[in-house]
C-alpha cells in the first residue's frame, strides 16, 4: 500500500473454525514467504485488531517506510482466539514477522499492544515486553513486536518512535 493519504484498519479479526488451526493477522496476512509494504502513506493506523499470531499483521518481511504519522494500537494476539483452541502460543501483539523494518517515518507509536496466553497464567515476561525471540523459548513474547528466530528488526531514521504499555503475558 503506497502513497495513500490515510490507511486504517480497525476492528479486524482473523479467526479459525477448526481448533486445530491458527489464526495469522488481523488486518493483514502475508504468508510465510510474503513482502508487506506500506509505504509513503500519508498516515497509518492499526488498532482493535486481533489473531492468534501478529494481531495486526503476520508476514514474513514487513517494511513500513516513509509514512507520515503511524499508530499501532490496541492490537492482541491470544491462544484461544477460537473458543475450542488449545494453542499453547502468543506472539506479536500487534506485529510478527523474520524481517521487519520501519524506517524514515515522522513518528511511529506503539501503544497498548497484547500477547496473551489465556491458557497459562503467568508473571508478566520481563525480557519479552516489547520484542521477544523464539530462540528465548517463551510461550508469550512481543507484546508490540515479534521476530522469529534468527529474524532481523530494524528500527532506522524514523521521526520518533514510541513504545507504551505494550505487555506479553
Amino acid at each position: 500500500l503506497s502513497d495513500n493519504g490515510s490507511v486504517e484498519f480497525i476492528g479486524n479479526k482473523a479467526s479459525s473454525s477448526s481448533s486445530y488451526a491458527y489464526a495469522y493477522g488481523g488486518a493483514i496476512y502475508g504468508g510465510d514467504y510474503s513482502t508487506i509494504t506500506l509505504s509513503g502513506n500519508g498516515s497509518v493506523t492499526f488498532s482493535g485488531n486481533s489473531a492468534g499470531f501478529g494481531g495486526a499483521i503476520y508476514g514474513r518481511t514487513i517494511e513500513l517506510s516513509g509514512n507520515g504519522s503511524g499508530e499501532v494500537s490496541w492490537n492482541t494476539t491470544s491462544s484461544g482466539v477460537v473458543p475450542d483452541e488449545s494453542s499453547p502460543y502468543a506472539y506479536g501483539g500487534a506485529i510478527y514477522g523474520d524481517n521487519i523494518m520501519l524506517s524514515e517515518n515522522k513518528e511511529v507509536s506503539f501503544v497498548g499492544n497484547l500477547a496473551h496466553l489465556r491458557l497459562v497464567p503467568s508473571p508478566i515476561l520481563l525480557d519479552c515486553l516489547v520484542v521477544g525471540y523464539r530462540g528465548v523459548n517463551r510461550k508469550s513474547c512481543g507484546g508490540a513486536i515479534y521476530g522469529g528466530e534468527d529474524s532481523t528488526i530494524e528500527l532506522s531514521e524514523n521521526g520518533s518512535v514510541t513504545f507504551s504499555g505494550n505487555t506479553a503475558y
